[in-house]
Formats: structure tokens, C-alpha cells, sequence
């Protein structure tokens, strides 16, 4: 991962976008040793969307699970599930 000053993005803000969007780095910006942000491909923010929905269907899931469990409905075997989500 690339670090950069935001003085430097803001000087060459042109080249970075192209070394992130075209050369795939990563670059993280910050100010007086402090990280501001961090500019990613589109690729890698795309995966990150794609991961972020899974797990939130995930928890969702598991929130049933367990709403149903406190309200005694039958036929839901918890633990199998956990196993296959991996939890």
C-alpha cells in the first residue's frame, strides 16, 4: 500500500487516480502522520460491496434464527446452519 501526504494527492491527484485505477495500488492518504482515507480500485470496492451484502444477509439470517429459537418455533436446527455459514 502506497502512503501519501494530502498535499501530495492534492498536487497530483491526476497520477494517483491513474496509478489506482489503472495499476490496481492502493493508496492511503494522511495528514500529519494521521490516516485520513484510503483510495482503492473499483475492482477491490466492488468485492467490498459484494462481501458486505453477504454478511448482512448472514446476520439477518442468524437474527431469525435466533428470534424464532426464543419464540420456540420447531424445525430449525441452529447448529447445522452455523456449521454450514461457517460460524
Amino acid at each position: 500500500m502506497t502512503r501519501i501526504s494530502s498535499r501530495e494527492l492534492r498536487d497530483d491527484l491526476s497520477e494517483t487516480l491513474n496509478r489506482v485505477a489503472y495499476g490496481g495500488e492502493t493508496v492511503r492518504v494522511h495528514r500529519r502522520g494521521k490516516g485520513l482515507a484510503v483510495i482503492i480500485p473499483e475492482a477491490a470496492y466492488a468485492a467490498y460491496e459484494e462481501w458486505e451484502a453477504r454478511e448482512d444477509a448472514r446476520l439477518l439470517e442468524l437474527a431469525r434464527i435466533s428470534d424464532d429459537e426464543s419464540k420456540g418455533v420447531p424445525g430449525i436446527d441452529a447448529e447445522a446452519l452455523f456449521r454450514e455459514l461457517g460460524v
